[in-house]
Order: C-alpha cells, then sequence, then structure tokens
C-alpha cells in the first residue's frame, strides 16, 4: 500500500478524486486556515507610521490608475502587473461601495481619501498578498499529488505554509507571494501537458508561464521546460508521420501563449519602452549594500548552504536534497520535471550581480515536496521490512521531525506580529526626546512622522549631499528629522554635533551589513564604531519571543566632539 503511493502516484491521485475527497480536503483546509490565521495577525506591521520596502512601487501606480485613469505604472522593476492591476480593480470597487465613487472612469477622490487613509490602502494591498500565498496551497498539493503522491503533497504544503520566510512576505505587498503562485500554476500545468500533450493544455502552461513573467522577470525560467516539452512532443509527432509545420504547431501554441499573456497583463512594458529599459536597468544593479559582492558561483553556493537552509532550516534543506537525489536516480519524467525547473532557477538567479534570500522563493514549495518525498519513499522501503503499524508510525515520526523547526519557526513569528522594534523605538522618542529637538534617523529604524514629527520646510544644507530629505521645524513644536540611508558622513559624529542634532538612531538592517564586510566598508566600520565610544547609548531595542524587528539603537550626543 505504500509503495504504491510511490510508484504510482496517478493511481492514488485517482482514487483520492473518486473515493477519497473529504479525506484529502480536510488536511489541506485545515492548512489553508491556519496559514490563513497566521497572515491576517500581524497583516499591519509598523503602520501607519511606516510601510515596508517596496511597498509603494506596487500601491502609488494603483492608486495613481484609480485616480487618473492612466493604466501606465511608469515602473517595471519586477514587473509587478498581477499586483498593480488588480490592487487598482480593489481601490475602484472599494470606492465606488463606500463612497459611491463612478463605476467606470477615473476617480479622483481617491487621491484625497488616500492621503486621510493611507493605511487602509496599504492593509487591502497586503490582503491581495495573503490571497496569492493562500492560493498557492491548493497548488502546492495538486503538484506533489500528480508527482508523489497524496501523502507528500500534504506535507508538501504544510511544510511550505509553516515557513516563516512565507510568512513575512506573505504580509507585505510585494511580488512574491504572486510569483511563486504562478510558479506552481506553471509546474501544474507542465505536469498536466506532459500526461496529455494537447494544444489546449499547450496553450495554458504558456499563459501561466507568461503571468508569472509579467509578475517576476525570473520566472522565464520556465520557458525552458515548456519548450522541452513542445520539442518532445513534436519529435513524437514526426514519428507519426506529420508534416513538420503541423509537428511544430504545439510547440509554437505554446511559446506564443508566453507572449500573449505578458503582452495582455503588461501591454505599457511595449507601449512605453522607454520606462521599462529605465526600470530594468535600476533593477539590474550591481551594487547593494548586503546583496553584492559575489560571483554567479558564490552566489550559488550561497543560495545552495546559505539562502535555502535559512528559509527551510537544515533537516528540510537536507531532505530536500535526498529527494532530489531520489528524483534523480528514479528518473520519472513528472518529478525530473519539477526538479529540472528548481535547477534551472536557481543557476538562472546565481547569474544575477546580487543575492536575495527571497529570491528562492518560487522554488521553495518544490523544495518542501522534495523533502517529503525523501520522507515517504523512506518509509515506504522500512515497511517493506516492518510490521504495517510500525511503518506507519515511523513515518508520521518523520513528518513531524521535519515540520518541527518550521512549526517553531512559525509560532515565533506569529508570536511577533503584535508589534515591532521599530515601533518601541517610536514611543521611545517621544515620551524622551524634547520637542524642537534635531534627530537624525537611519532607514530601517524608528518611523519618525506624526505625533510631533511633522514636516515642515526642507533644510538649505545638510551633513551629507548624498542624503534624502532633510527637515527642520518652524518653531519648538515639531521634531526636525533627517533621515539618510546609513548615518555615514564624511565629518563623523562630530559633524552632527557641529549642525545641531542630538540623537542619532541606528538599525542593525544598515550597520550590520557594513560589519559583516569590514574589509569592504572599512570607513562605515570606523563610523559605527566612533558612534558607540563617543555618544551616549539611550536606549536600544532587539527582537525577542514577542518582539519583531531589527536592533535600533538611541544615541544621544552631549557635548561637543573632538
Amino acid at each position: 500500500m505504500g509503495s504504491a503511493s510511490v510508484s504510482r502516484p496517478k493511481a492514488v491521485g485517482r482514487v483520492s478524486a473518486a473515493r477519497g475527497r473529504l479525506t484529502v480536503s480536510r488536511p489541506l483546509a485545515a492548512i489553508v486556515v491556519l496559514a490563513l490565521g497566521a497572515y491576517l495577525y500581524g497583516i499591519q506591521r509598523d503602520m501607519p507610521h511606516a510601510v515596508e520596502a517596496d511597498e509603494p512601487f506596487f500601491v502609488a501606480p494603483a492608486v495613481r490608475a484609480t485616480v487618473t485613469g492612466d493604466l501606465n505604472p511608469k515602473w517595471f522593476g519586477h514587473p509587478g502587473s498581477t499586483i498593480i492591476y488588480p490592487l487598482a480593480v480593489i481601490y475602484h470597487g472599494a470606492e465606488i461601495v463606500a463612497n459611491h465613487g463612478p463605476v467606470v472612469g477615473p476617480d479622483r477622490a481617491v487621491e484625497a481619501d488616500f492621503i486621510a487613509h493611507r493605511r487602509r490602502f496599504y492593509v487591502l494591498a497586503r490582503l491581495l498578498s495573503v490571497a496569492w500565498a493562500l492560493l498557492t496551497l491548493p497548488l502546492v498539493y495538486l503538484v506533489g499529488l500528480r508527482a508523489f503522491g497524496r501523502r507528500a503533497g500534504i506535507l508538501g504544503a504544510l511544510l511550505f505554509a509553516l515557513l516563516p520566510i512565507v510568512v513575512d512576505h506573505a504580509q507585505i505587498v510585494r511580488t512574491d507571494t504572486a510569483g511563486v503562485f504562478f510558479a506552481m500554476l506553471a509546474m501544474w500545468c507542465l505536469l498536466r501537458l506532459h500526461e496529455k500533450p494537447t494544444v489546449r493544455r499547450q496553450l495554458a502552461a504558456g499563459a501561466a508561464i507568461g503571468l508569472g513573467i509579467s509578475t517576476r522577470y525570473f520566472l522565464v525560467l520556465a520557458v525552458p521546460l515548456l519548450l522541452t516539452l513542445g520539442v518532445a512532443q513534436m519529435i513524437r509527432n514526426r514519428s507519426e508521420g506529420r508534416a513538420l509545420l503541423a509537428a511544430a504547431a504545439p510547440v509554437a501554441c505554446g511559446l506564443g501563449a508566453v507572449v500573449v499573456a505578458f503582452a495582455a497583463s503588461t501591454p505599457y512594458f511595449f507601449l512605453d519602452f522607454h520606462y521599462a529599459w529605465s526600470s530594468l536597468i535600476s533593477e539590474n544593479e550591481s551594487h547593494h549594500l548586503g546583496a553584492d559582492g559575489l560571483s554567479p558561483p558564490g552566489n550559488l553556493w550561497w543560495y545552495l548552504t546559505s539562502a535555502i537552509p535559512r528559509s527551510m532550516y537544515a533537516l528540510p534543506a537536507l531532505a530536500a536534497l535526498a529527494g532530489a537525489v531520489l528524483i534523480a536516480v528514479g528518473r520519472r519524467a513528472e518529478q525530473l520535471i519539477l526538479l529540472g525547473f528548481t535547477v534551472v532557477f536557481v543557476l538562472g538567479v546565481s547569474l544575477s550581480h546580487l543575492h536575495w534570500q527571497r529570491w528562492i522563493i518560487p522554488v521553495l514549495p518544490l523544495l518542501a515536496l522534495f523533502a517529503a518525498h525523501a520522507l515517504y519513499a523512506g518509509a515506504d522501503r522500512v515497511g517493506r521490512r516492518l510490521a504495517f503499524d510500525r511503518a506507519r508510525v515511523a513515518s508520521l515520526a518523520g513528518a513531524v521531525a521535519l515540520a518541527a523547526l518550521p512549526a517553531y519557526g512559525f509560532a515565533a513569528a506569529v508570536r511577533q506580529a503584535g508589534s515591532t522594534t521599530r515601533l518601541e523605538a517610536r514611543r521611545w522618542v517621544i515620551a524622551h526626546v524634547p520637542k524642537g529637538t534635531m534627530i537624525a534617523v537611519e532607514e530601517y529604524s524608528a518611523p519618525l512622522d506624526g505625533a510631533g514629527f511633522t514636516v515642515t520646510r526642507p533644510c538649505s544644507t545638510s551633513p551629507n549631499g548624498r542624503w534624502g530629505t532633510t527637515y527642520a521645524p518652524l518653531d519648538g513644536s515639531s521634531f526636525s528629522v533627517a533621515q539618510p540611508c546609513s548615518l555615514l558622513v564624511d565629518g563623523g559624529v562630530a559633524d552632527y554635533y557641529r549642525r545641531g542634532y542630538r540623537y542619532l538612531i541606528t538599525s542593525s538592517r544598515i550597520d550590520n551589513r557594513y560589519r559583516a564586510e569590514p574589509r569592504r566598508y572599512p570607513h562605515e566600520v570606523a563610523f559605527y564604531r566612533a558612534l558607540s565610544r563617543q555618544a551616549l547609548l539611550v536606549a536600544r531595542f532587539t527582537s525577542s519571543a514577542t518582539l519583531a524587528g531589527p536592533e535600533i539603537r538611541i544615541y544621544r550626543l552631549n557635548r561637543p566632539i573632538a
């Protein structure tokens, strides 16, 4: 019984569909409900005082499209079409329901509504990210069902849902959850295409990949798989005596569907190629603090030895590796399709100048399925030597062991959703720093807006020309806040005191990136060390079991610094 689920997963899928629908749906439904509760619990994060990095890139074009009717996002970095355009529809619909806005055409009232209720717009956008994440879970199961059997599909969906990196990115407005959804949709379509190569399924697979590319450019790496399956079908058609044109037609249909789906969902990539090209150049930057400095082989090694283990923990990562080996040895086509995409994707993202842990998210469901496959393949082999009950207990114990650390991380992520170190630092500043004080805060630290942090007028000078906007108070009722990317200035800590700054606030998301590469950033590391010596540390906020976020340090400058 156990071995049948490994050697003939298609049969298991038919049995499940015929007489095991409730058995299949109950655990999957429980996983979806568990994920829904966790994703919603921490969805507000630092709102309304701060939004996460990159979120405005998706919310602003959607609001602008609602206000003006102009559907050109004027930013194509991801490109994020499956976030921006659905958001525009959501905002338009919400305005119709809440304020009886026009059903058709632009709605100028949305602009004032956005200014007054920014929090609501971002929460709606985050709910869209949650929706994409939840829709991914049934696809993980369906892909696992076709390739590995029902048990692996359920465990793979559970492992993926539990990963803290998935919880984290389901709660922010980015393309990560939409990207993983379309990646899994493409895998499911490709498995169906392999099972029954028809023109309709070629079109479906091509459309899924095209929509994936309109979400994240990296999903173009699924095209080689579509092409491979298409060429295999063409060879079979030729062997059956069909003409070359007729044999190649399905391949052309699949590839054409990719282009049509991308063009239909991201039309301004072609209509306004100037913006598209500038966005591509900007996204293809070669330098980014904490995410550059490695060669393509170095990036690959980093993904294999750091990003993947950190994303899914050591034991599931090792099990995924074992599953990949079993797939390579077993050489079953359905499983090789999934392994092939995983390998091509990891190699593809390694070619970039940069490396980010989040870039590995689209293949995390597949790695979770590989881990589940290794577990149940091993359990089935043990089951041939042991009694059925003992084999069942062994497989259950293995599943618990695989899910233990992800479940712990999942619980920690949920516990930390109530507040963040950034908000705690903000509250401390409001309570302890006198109004009228000049403060410099670096990115990812305390969000200082409202409650006395009034934006009044731009200063004519700033300690460093590379800074963002610096503000000075008109009177003593507000703070003067400068917010550079990092606090580093050419004149060092003393320059802050000379210019009137009395509080400096740092974030570990910035200074730790410098400290991680001291040989590359000696001046930056020296600045932060000097800051810790020359200024008084008056407050520090670190993450804990109930508090998320980076370490925030608040320094006070009490006297002139030589």
